[in-house]
């Protein structure tokens, strides 16, 4: 009843009338919504190139450095900057002020940070602040810190929990072990995070 309703009023008066014109919308909205995704993409790898030029990092300095993009949970796409600088000793594997930082593609201003350091089979976070909350970039920081100490031979993360975010020490404790950390306090406002790399499915 409904089809033959809507067949009337678009004056589609056969049953592959009807069904041609519904074919046709759908292959309407899938080439729109591809030419929507292209320009995306385009517009994504216009915004890389211009990051990569405006820091153009010191091939000199640093060992490695990379540009991954993320969507969010509230569908903004955000660029992950990974800077790793070359190692200062080639027996005890040493990387100093390692950072990983986001920005959104339309803002300079950061929407979170990581500083880490890699000192042999251990990986210490120094400094972390999500600015962006509840979309999925904190956990994705964690996640990629991982991805990226563990080809270095690095066995496990550690963190310090420190007195001056101690008003927020639920919400840390929460983070932290909803991404797989173990937490230790030494008394109500510090103490320390750790995850066994070692222990984990590469």
């Amino acid at each position: 009843m409904i089809k033959n309703l809507i067949a009337k009023a678009l004056g589609l008066y056969t049953e592959n009338d009807f069904w041609k014109a519904v074919r046709d919308k759908y292959n309407k909205l899938a080439i729109e919504e591809s030419e929507k995704f292209n320009a995306e993409i385009a517009a994504l790898n216009i915004k890389a190139t211009q990051i990569l030029q405006k820091h153009n990092p010191s091939p000199s300095y640093y060992q490695f450095f990379g540009l991954f993009p993320f969507v969010a949970n509230n569908n903004y796409h955000y660029w992950f900057i990974v800077m790793i600088p070359t190692k200062t000793n080639n027996f005890f594997p040493t990387y100093k002020n390692c950072d990983i930082y986001v920005i959104h593609p339309h803002s300079s201003n950061r929407a979170a940070f990581l500083y880490f350091e890699i000192n042999g089979h251990k990986a210490h976070i120094v400094d972390l602040r999500v600015k962006v909350e509840r979309v999925g970039i904190g956990s994705h920081l964690l996640q990629l810190l991982e991805q990226i100490v563990k080809p270095l031979g690095v066995e496990e993360i550690t963190g310090w929990l420190s007195p001056v975010d101690y008003k927020y020490r639920d919400v840390q404790i929460n983070y932290y072990k909803k991404n797989g950390y173990s937490i230790k306090l030494t008394d109500d406002k510090q103490g320390w995070v750790s995850k066994s790399l070692n222990l984990q499915n590469n």
